[in-house]
């Protein structure tokens, strides 16, 4: 069990740096060096103090994004509220009654623009805090590179069309799984119910990454 639990660890992290990185330009880990040199520390501070008062949250902020990225890209487009002329992915099938860590993720961003207003997109404060809250329980950590823009939409019915209902059998998950570039072995990695803790705390990646967000000019012109 350890060694399988290992194993699957291993693959995650190696599929999620190449996934986070796959459409960011090389050298951009320190992309806010310059307009928000505190902007790392930060993250992880306040990460760390929101998994002291609740254990299951690296669980939750992992899952919050896989189901960001695996829709409309890791865009923050999960983040979006609904209005009375459009309901947001976070209110749609798959998100609005599993997927949580909201306060934490907006906790981020106002600590963030006290220091560096109109500076830190949400989509980098979602994979950073993701791996920060990982690597906090003894889980892998990886380089997360920045520069991505936030999303300007949102819409709930591409949460039915993009994330793996919970009654998918394995055929659809491979299929889904595959549209987004993945391997079966990658797939049942991604999709089973790994142990992130040495507690009997479960996560269930029920979504990888569909990485088609788009990422900063200022950060092109630097690399």
């Amino acid at each position: 069990m350890r060694v399988f639990l290992q194993l699957g660890w291993t693959i995650t992290t190696i599929f999620l740096v190449f996934l986070v990185d796959a459409y960011v330009p090389l050298d951009p880990v320190q992309f806010y060096n310059n307009e928000c040199p505190r902007a790392r520390r930060i993250v992880g501070d306040i990460v760390l103090e929101a998994i002291r008062r609740d254990i299951r949250l690296p669980g939750a902020l992992l899952r919050l994004q896989f189901h960001d990225c695996f829709v409309r890209g890791c865009d923050a487009s999960i983040l979006l509220d609904s209005n009375s002329t459009n309901l947001a992915e976070k209110d749609g099938a798959g998100n609005v009654f599993s997927v949580r860590g909201y306060e934490v993720i907006d906790n981020i961003k106002e600590a963030l623009e006290a220091v560096c207003p109109h500076t830190v997109s949400c989509a980098d404060i979602i994979t950073l805090a993701s791996r920060d809250a990982i690597a906090s329980i003894g889980g892998p950590s990886w380089s997360v590179k920045s520069g991505r823009f936030d999303a300007i939409a949102s819409y709930a019915e591409e949460t039915l069309r993009f994330l793996p209902p919970p009654s998918a059998n394995f055929s659809l998950l491979s299929q889904m799984f595959a549209q987004k570039g993945f391997s079966e072995r990658e797939m049942v990695v991604l999709s089973g119910k790994k142990s992130i803790q040495r507690t009997l705390l479960n996560v269930n990646f029920q979504a990888s990454y569909n990485f088609s967000a788009r990422i900063s000019s200022k950060y092109t012109a630097k690399s």
